[in-house]
């Protein structure tokens, strides 16, 4: 449907004629601001788990046994963490490339198994960002169930600044469901957290600060046990990246081998003290 536009002569002598036109100027700038909207990001990156494994050119895995906790099935990357993993780190992949300027990242995840856990910070799926600044920021969210078996949206946010110890900041909401998006956003220097439950599109905002515009050099989708000693078995259906820009996604060059390069150096050694032994007989 196209937009037809009236043209009206207007007699500046009527009545109220000034008011009047300051409010359809303004209604017609909202409406132009609307049309025109925000500007997109300009580079994208979309990985789905679901029914292959993940790229070894785009991701590499972290954490201690790696190897026997992640695996691929239909539904997504399946990461499960036995009461065994102890207090060991999480255990996930890491998207290998920067991410500069703006950006908005999403994780759509599924909670298959969380035994409550008997102390720690809480237990589940996890979304973790790392920059590039001397504060060494780094800015977790995920989805928790608790100590006493309350489950909730976390944001995170640690920074250590010149000359103070590690500083922390949490806050959290509660969550309903076992499953859903934890997406984290950067317009200008502003970062924000947000979670949308189940399947809907619905996000809704756990926490923001002002972070600065520093690179991203890290993004790590996983499992955590929050410290304590508890099963934790979830799936990452997916994760979108929406930025500025970002680094090379491409895998990176093959290292070679050094082997000619030693026997090159152990030759022309071999081949000098020859030489010197023979001029001295």
């Amino acid at each position: 449907m196209g937009l037809r536009w009236t043209v009206r002569t207007i007699d500046w002598g009527e009545p109220n004629v000034w008011g009047r036109t300051r409010i359809r100027a303004a209604l017609l700038w909202l409406f132009c601001a609307w049309s025109v909207g925000t500007p997109a990001l300009a580079a994208e990156f979309r990985q789905d788990f679901r029914g292959k494994p993940y790229d070894a050119s785009l991701f590499r895995p972290t954490g201690p046994g790696f190897a026997t906790a992640i695996r691929s099935d239909k539904k997504g990357l399946r990461i499960v963490l036995p009461p065994e993993h102890g207090k060991k780190p999480p255990v996930g992949v890491v998207l290998k490339t920067g991410i500069k300027g703006d950006f908005e990242i999403t994780m759509e995840f599924e909670v298959v198994n969380v035994k409550e856990p008997e102390g720690g910070q809480g237990a589940g799926p996890s979304l973790y960002l790392t920059m590039v600044s001397p504060a060494q920021t780094a800015v977790t969210t995920g989805w928790q169930l608790k100590p006493g078996g309350e489950t909730v949206f976390f944001a995170h946010r640690a920074s250590t600044p010149p000359g103070s110890a590690r500083e922390h900041r949490v806050k959290s909401a509660p969550a309903t469901g076992r499953s859903g998006k934890l997406r984290i956003v950067r317009t200008g220097a502003v970062l924000a957290y947000l979670a949308a439950e189940g399947d809907s599109d619905s996000f809704k905002e756990i926490d923001q600060f002002e972070v600065g515009r520093e690179d991203v050099n890290g993004v790590r989708v996983a499992a955590a046990n929050g410290g304590s000693p508890t099963l934790v078995d979830v799936r990452i259906g997916s994760l979108n990246v929406l930025a500025d820009e970002l680094g090379d996604l491409s895998p990176p060059p093959p290292v070679r081998s050094r082997w000619p390069l030693w026997i090159g150096t152990i030759l022309v050694l071999a081949a000098g003290a020859g030489y010197g032994v023979w001029r001295r007989r």
